[in-house]
């Protein structure tokens, strides 16, 4: 057997086996697991694919997609190693019960996801699929209605793991929604929509026929916001009320005149703005959801990180306010068969007004700086230290400079996440004496000075002997043209000092000399006389 037929080996899913009982459910006409009372049902499906799906012993659903599976022949050898396998009409979901309900699936399970087809695609077409995973991915069930839940199996999942998914790790969630007005019929068609292009950056789009709580989708089909660096894919109507709905978008690079630019908490950089006109009361849907794309080389070639992308909205009161925007699952991004060159987006909104898709940026600066010490000698060192704050909306790195004058002295690298902040530290040692204004980037941190303590020294020295040198050398000062020593100078105010004299240190030694000569004449008196 080739690797790359390697069988995934039992990948069975056993869904909220504790819920479940051992009768089936003859509402939906076979047998079948019954899970919530009863009030929910799931079963292979019709077809080929239900193949993959089998009741065990206990009545429970097992999806198989092994080598082992007892519906295959035995020339199936499971899914391909390093690939994703989409695998439709699995098994079914039915709601029993006699009120409209939400339904979805959860489970944290790498490798698997499942889906079911998208409402919106057109008739006649091969199915798109979109997740059932979580409650943002709920199938609206009327009383005895059924969905059809495919499965992917993604063999490149560095996690997937061959296995058993019990009910711990896996669960079918219904919730009973508001039911609708007795004798209202569902009418499963969706409305009738209308899209015009009168630009590569606009779209008109019109819908009829909406029923309440329905979800009306646009395909904006690459809409240009900032030409193919960043487009409108698909805008939704969530939680339309009954009636025909009218809007026109349209994109530019640019500010929207009426709305001015973007303006926000982290200083966001925009990339590309996006504005709506509309014939139809807000408050007739529950909001909007955007799925826009940037071109995956245009953000790497501006080292724009995927996470850093999201979208604002210009409220009543003129604030830009943040949405929850976020990166589509790729898996879901292949599903829908969409251009695997662009990076997707999705986010929502519970009103209309500007928009505005923007990146987060690191803002990482010091904002003050200071020096230990603001005098040191030559040879010895100092520190100075900066605080240093990213008051950007992403993490980022940064380079620090430490400067002397406006040369650089060190750099030291930092890297914060948003709203982060640090203190820095340099030590400072610098050979030539001097005042130096010392900086960290934009930060002044003061004045330094640096003192030659031998030059100094030095200084002082030889200054005493010049001093000495000129009073002694008459004529060096015969020489001198200072005006003080000019015969026609003013004499000086104040009292003159004369040369000269006697202090008492003179009078001293002139004493010790004579006691010496005295003593000396005394001592050859009394010496005996030679031969």
């Amino acid at each position: 057997m080739s690797r790359l037929r390697t069988i995934l080996a039992v990948v069975a899913l056993v869904l909220a086996g504790s819920l479940a009982l051992a009768t089936g459910a003859s509402v939906i006409g076979g047998p079948a697991d019954t899970l919530a009372d009863d009030r929910v049902a799931i079963q292979p499906a019709d077809g080929s694919n239900g193949d993959y799906a089998y009741l065990d012993a206990d009545d429970e659903l097992v999806v198989d997609v092994s080598a082992s599976n007892p519906n295959l022949d035995g020339e199936f050898s499971g899914v391909n190693v390093n690939s994703r396998a989409v695998i439709g009409d699995v098994f079914t979901i039915t709601y029993t019960a006699g009120e409209t309900a939400s339904v979805w699936i959860d489970h944290d399970v790498p490798g698997v996801s499942f889906v079911v087809a998208d409402d919106s695609t057109a008739a006649g077409s091969d199915p798109d699929y979109r997740l059932i995973e979580g409650d943002e991915g709920d199938v609206t069930l009327a009383p005895n209605e059924s969905v059809s839940v495919g499965l992917v199996v993604d063999t490149t999942d560095l996690d997937a793991v061959a296995g058993t998914i019990t009910e711990n790790q896996f669960s079918i969630h219904a919730t009973v929604t508001e039911p609708d007005e007795e004798g209202d019929t569902v009418d499963s068609s969706g409305p009738s929509l209308t899209i015009d292009a009168p630009s590569r950056s606009e779209r008109r789009f019109g819908a009829s026929g909406a029923e309440d709580g329905d979800t009306v989708r646009f395909d904006a089909d690459e809409m240009r916001l900032d030409d193919r660096n960043v487009t409108l894919d698909r805008l939704d109507l969530v939680g339309a009320s009954a009636g025909s709905y009218d809007l026109a978008v349209a994109g530019s690079p640019e500010a929207i005149d009426e709305a001015g630019p973007l303006d926000a908490d982290g200083d966001p950089r925009p990339l590309a703005y996006l504005s709506l006109e509309y014939d139809f009361d807000p408050m007739d849907v529950d909001g909007l959801r955007f799925l826009f794309s940037a071109d995956s080389a245009f953000l790497a070639e501006s080292e724009t990180a995927p996470e850093a992308v999201t979208l604002y909205r210009l409220n009543d009161d003129g604030v830009w306010d943040e949405l929850d925007a976020g990166l589509v699952d790729e898996r879901l991004v292949e599903l829908r068969d969409s251009p695997p060159d662009r990076t997707h987006f999705s986010a929502t909104s519970d009103g209309f007004s500007t928009f505005a898709v923007a990146v987060h940026t690191p803002r990482i600066g010091a904002v003050e700086a200071s020096i230990a010490t603001d005098s040191i000698d030559v040879g010895e060192s100092t520190t100075v230290e900066a605080r240093v704050e990213n008051d950007g909306g992403a993490a980022g790195d940064h380079s620090l400079t430490l400067t002397a004058d406006g040369d650089s002295l060190a750099t030291r690298e930092v890297a914060l996440d948003p709203g982060e902040s640090t203190t820095v530290s340099f030590p400072v040692s610098i050979e030539a004496a001097g005042d130096y204004e010392v900086a960290v980037d934009d930060a002044p941190a003061g004045t330094l000075r640096v003192t030659d303590v031998a030059t100094a020294d030095g200084d002082q020295e030889g200054d005493g002997a010049s001093s000495d040198g000129d009073a002694g050398d008459g004529g060096d000062a015969g020489d001198d043209t200072d005006a003080s020593l000019d015969d026609t100078a003013e004499p000086a105010d104040g009292p003159t000092e004369e040369p000269g004299g006697f202090g008492l240190r003179q009078a001293g030694g002139l004493s010790a000399l004579l006691f010496i000569v005295v003593v000396s004449l005394l001592l050859a008196r009394r010496a005996p006389g030679g031969s």
